[in-house]
């Protein structure tokens, strides 16, 4: 008999605490779903636009970055256009139909950090592969890589340009004063 009424108040105490656990302690009503009010649907749509946004930013910076190295898009805002290429030379590119490797013979990093005229030059020949797509760019370290300098019987060292046409087979060896107008002036 003891165990039978250790059984119904123990029933009867979960019967009473039911409704206690369901409803708020302070004013006895039940408590609501916390998802389901203002202030979580604002701030999560808030949080929502939020996480878009960025997304969105991050994309379109991707973006322009991808299209950035494709297609170069730089000003030159120098008082004398140092970075630029005359409109006649871009010109007379577009002509060329023949494929024309241009190799610098060190490492870009290499090359620009010599001073600035290299780092001038190397702009111009990234504008010069850039007006036609018969026009190719590449580094090549012939310090690292001296078996690319066996294949010529040109005289080729580090920090030199090489041009070449694949339809001649010519080979044109040049230096960064070949592509400035260098002036000096006494003083």
């Amino acid at each position: 008999n003891e165990a039978a009424e250790v059984k119904e108040t123990a029933a009867e105490n979960k019967t009473d605490t039911a409704p206690a656990e369901k409803s708020n302690s302070r004013n006895g009503k039940p408590r609501k779903n916390p998802f389901r009010n203002k202030k979580f649907k604002y701030g999560g749509l808030s949080v929502l636009f939020t996480v878009i946004f960025i997304v969105a930013v991050v994309l379109v910076n991707v973006i322009i970055t991808l299209l950035g190295d494709r297609f170069m898009p730089t000003a030159d805002l120098t008082d004398s256009g140092l970075y630029s290429i005359e409109q006649s030379t871009v010109d007379y590119l577009k002509t060329v139909t023949d494929e024309v490797t241009i190799t610098v013979t060190s490492e870009e990093a290499a090359f620009t950090g010599g001073s600035s005229y290299y780092y001038q030059t190397n702009e111009i020949l990234k504008k010069i592969a850039a007006a036609n797509s018969n026009i190719k760019l590449q580094y090549i370290d012939v310090v690292s890589n001296p078996g690319f300098i066996a294949n010529y019987t040109e005289t080729i060292t580090s920090n030199e340009i090489m041009v070449e046409s694949k339809a001649t087979k010519r080979v044109k060896v040049l230096t960064y004063e070949d592509f400035l107008s260098i002036t000096y002036n006494e003083q």
